[in-house]
């Protein structure tokens, strides 16, 4: 679309629907929204503490610029094979 290529008859807006842009942590299940950026994750207390491959993966995801607004849905659904978050998110379930 940005180059002109493409003309969409539509599209849709995802970031103003509510919780996929958040992290939510409950006694025994986290999750994390789709549209959470990568920036967010490197510097969760929670993750830091506790889930700290999750940090490291986030943290090797391009500058600190792409970190700040590329996103966790971002990152899987562009399926790159260098897609950073693909493996440790497929260890943690």
């Amino acid at each position: 679309m940005r180059r002109g290529l493409r003309h969409p008859a539509r599209l849709i807006d995802l970031q103003h629907i509510a919780g996929l842009d958040d992290i939510a942590l409950a006694p025994d299940q986290l999750r994390i929204g789709a549209l959470t950026p990568h920036r967010s994750i490197e510097r969760h207390p929670y993750f830091r503490a506790r889930v700290r491959a999750l940090v490291e993966s986030a943290e090797v995801i391009g500058g600190c610029q792409v970190r700040n607004v590329g996103t966790i849905g971002g990152n899987l659904c562009n399926a790159s094979p260098a897609a950073d978050l693909s493996p440790i998110l497929l260890v943690l379930d």
